[in-house]
């Protein structure tokens, strides 16, 4: 009787472990994909910023350079803008007038620029967490 007692209560221990190990595999999934959007409205709102002050630069027909670091968007834009997962770069090209890009290091980005949903911010390259691309109507996250 002794050794079913303990057999029974083995296979509770082990199907309680079974049960929990199942729930944490949900929640890691939600953690990560949790994670990458708070990463994306980040960068958004840092774009939002950096698009705020692209207008005032702007103003007496200056045109952005292409700085291609954050330290040097801060420098030119008088701002202070602190992220140290994503890349940023402003640029002036062909299509892409007065716009800046902030990349995740998994690959996607989002980015701003004149001539597109009239300086909205909206994913270009990769799937981004939740912002819809410039071909996604309205294309517009920010």
């Amino acid at each position: 009787m002794n050794k079913k007692i303990r057999a029974f209560t083995l296979m509770e221990v082990i199907s309680v472990v079974l049960i929990i190990s199942i729930i944490a595999s949900f929640s890691v999934v939600n953690y990560s994909k949790a994670i990458l959007k708070a990463d994306e409205r980040n960068m958004i709102a840092n774009l939002m910023v950096m698009r705020s002050a692209v207008g005032i630069y702007t103003l007496d027909g200056r045109t952005i350079g292409a700085w291609n670091s954050l330290a040097a968007i801060n420098n030119n834009l008088v701002l202070s803008i602190l992220d140290t997962k994503a890349t940023y770069a402003c640029r002036n090209a062909a299509g892409f007038t007065n716009g800046c890009t902030a990349t995740h290091p998994r690959g996607w980005a989002v980015h701003f620029h004149d001539e597109h949903s009239g300086g909205g911010i909206h994913c270009s390259a990769g799937a981004c967490p939740s912002c819809p691309d410039s071909a996604t109507p309205p294309g517009n996250c920010g």
